[in-house]
């Protein structure tokens, strides 16, 4: 947790693009990193700090953000009252199941 704590700091110093941040999550294998830029989500690499992703779909601020279990879908939050979930293996809304 030293080290994920550590690499957020770091990435603290990077401004956000569009608002400031209001919420973060690490993905369970520590992979990824989301945070919130106001209507935006933003996907980290927190070993190399690059900026993978701006997922875009909110109308108003994202608040929160959650990764499942695996990893492999985020869910977001806004206060456009909407909830949003992404696959993040291709940084858009998941395919719908057959």
């Amino acid at each position: 947790m030293r080290l994920r704590t550590r690499v957020a700091v770091g990435l603290a110093a990077v401004p956000c693009p569009h608002c400031p941040c209001l919420a973060a999550a690490f993905s369970r294998d520590g992979a990824l990193l989301a945070t919130t830029s106001g209507p935006h989500v933003l996907l980290w690499n927190p070993e190399t700090r690059a900026l993978l992703a701006t997922l875009g779909g909110h109308s108003l601020t994202v608040t929160s953000v959650a990764f499942s279990a695996d990893g492999g879908i985020l869910a977001t939050g806004s206060t456009d009252q909407t909830i949003r979930l992404w696959d993040v293996t291709r940084h858009q809304p998941p395919r719908p199941n057959p």
